[in-house]
């Protein structure tokens, strides 16, 4: 889009304008705006042009349109603005998995029970007996900043990765594995029965956890449903995430301002 100064050519102009030479010295009958849409720097042997478009219909010019010489554009226009839109977000490639892995190293099999959004949430195949132990086990791809957390049917909030200060959410390597609580402990499943759930985050940029975790207890419904509502559009769209069935495992190809996550939930007998 640019400015130009009005004079008398400009109304009748055709193909091409071709102002007078007096017209370059006169101080024109005001301005006018005209917009850019292309242009040809061999056009007019060698002179180049801009092409324009008016607002003055189609009988302007040639049909609405017109030529300008790189050298009158520059003797008339007073000043001329670009619009720049904003970089498309990047779009990225990730995995993530997620396990529940028992004493005797077996996996606990599961089903993918319900998919929105960027949110996979699975249930085990059959109820584990209060006390369980077991450990999870949990691993990306591609560098990642990864959060888990847990809950239960009393809606508080557990953090549970990373659980203290000086701990990092980063996984910066390429191929990322990580147990918990670690290759000496295990977690256990309360002594009543119940039921739990395991929430696994993945995330292209960092997450502020203490607020997501104060979010989450403040918010109403299910542990899904909260999930749902406090992260909202940071959830990536359903049709760029694609959930294993019977595995708890994502690929994403998503905006990097995007989160994925993995929700388990675990009945207790």
């Amino acid at each position: 889009m640019f400015g130009i100064k009005l004079v008398p050519t400009l109304y009748k102009a055709g193909p091409l304008w071709e102002p007078l030479s007096e017209e370059r010295l006169s101080g024109g009958e005001g301005g006018h705006a005209l917009c850019i849409i292309g242009y040809d720097d061999d056009k007019f042997e060698g002179h180049g042009a801009f092409e324009i478009m008016n607002s003055w219909g189609t009988s302007w010019g040639q049909g609405g349109f017109c030529w300008i010489k790189y050298q009158d554009f520059a003797d008339f226009a007073k000043y001329a603005f670009e619009m720049i839109l904003p970089a498309p977000p990047q779009i990225n490639g990730w995995q993530g998995r997620f396990s529940v892995v028992l004493r005797n190293q077996q996996s606990l099999p599961v089903r993918l029970k319900e998919n929105t959004a960027g949110l996979g949430y699975y249930e085990l195949l059959q109820a584990q007996a209060a006390g369980t132990e077991f450990r999870v086990h949990f691993g990306t791809k591609a560098p990642a900043y990864v959060y888990i957390l847990g809950s239960d049917l009393t809606n508080e909030i557990f953090a549970l990765f990373p659980h203290q200060p000086g701990i990092s959410p980063a996984l910066n390597y390429t191929q990322s594995e990580i147990v918990l609580p670690d290759e000496s402990h295990y977690i256990r499943l309360d002594q009543e029965p119940g039921r739990d759930y395991l929430l696994v985050l993945y995330a292209q940029k960092a997450l502020d956890f203490a607020q997501l975790q104060k979010a989450l207890r403040q918010s109403s419904g299910n542990f899904a449903q909260r999930i749902q509502k406090v992260l909202g559009n940071t959830l990536a769209n359903a049709s760029a995430v694609k959930f294993e069935n019977n595995q708890m495992r994502f690929e994403a190809q998503c905006p990097a301002d995007k989160v994925v996550g993995l929700l388990l939930e675990i009945n207790r007998q």
